[in-house]
């Protein structure tokens, strides 16, 4: 967040991160920002217990934040927003769960206006995945959301969640090992297509949906009596 404050402040709008693993509580994005790696060469994870780094000890109280969140948006109604090529690491065996499901997410985008995430890979994450609700234009192309939430007890743990949004396109991506569907629902218009679904709830909710197309995904369904067989 430092590196990237620095380059908004000297008027830039593109962070390139190089190979390597950075460890981080948060990462706040800018609205019309850039952030672009190298795929799995650039990995971006959660600190250890990542609410200690604002702890203020007792004497001065608490300032923790109380939610598991580790990537976002720095103000409302973001546009112009692009990640790609970054790997997201929720280190979910070394963290906390809060207790909405909203606290949980590790990437939350909502209310964003033109958004593209690329490329991008997100694992590990104590709750759901890619949250993105009441967004216009965002698109999920060849990206990887798998083995999220550290418990299968609660079905709203969802790999993404684009809920309430206006014109959404999910392509060519692998969702794998959550609670809950991918959920589309209460959204104008929506494409998916060339996506594998496995072991993610009832796969795909599209309730109240205005006009939506699935064609060409693979959706593998885990059930107890398939275990049992």
């Amino acid at each position: 967040s430092d590196v990237i404050n620095r380059i908004t402040t000297a008027g830039g709008d593109f962070l390139n991160l190089p190979s390597g693993t950075y460890l981080t509580n948060r990462l706040t994005i800018p609205t019309s920002f850039t952030l672009r790696g190298n795929g799995k060469n650039s990995i971006i994870k959660q600190q250890y217990y990542a609410t200690d780094a604002t702890d203020q000890g007792v004497s001065g109280g608490t300032a923790l934040p109380f939610d598991g969140n580790l990537v976002g948006i720095g103000t409302t109604n973001a546009v112009d927003v692009t990640v790609a090529d970054v790997t997201f690491d929720g280190n979910s065996s070394n963290n906390l769960l809060f207790t909405t499901s909203a606290d949980n997410n590790l990437i939350t985008f909502a209310g964003g206006i033109s958004m593209l995430f690329k490329d991008m890979e997100i694992r590990n994450a104590g709750g759901g995945g890619l949250y993105a609700r009441n967004s216009q234009r965002i698109s999920i192309e060849n990206c990887t959301i798998v083995d999220g939430g550290q418990t299968d007890r609660y079905n709203e743990f969802r790999p993404l969640d684009v809920q309430g949004s206006e014109t959404v396109r999910v392509n060519d991506s692998l969702f794998e090992n959550y609670a809950g569907a991918l959920d589309v629902s209460v959204t104008t218009v929506v494409a998916t297509g060339g996506n594998i679904i496995r072991n993610c709830g009832a796969g795909i909710d599209a309730y109240a949906t205005g006009k939506i197309t699935t064609q060409n995904n693979v959706c593998l369904l885990y059930t107890s009596d398939a275990a049992d067989e």
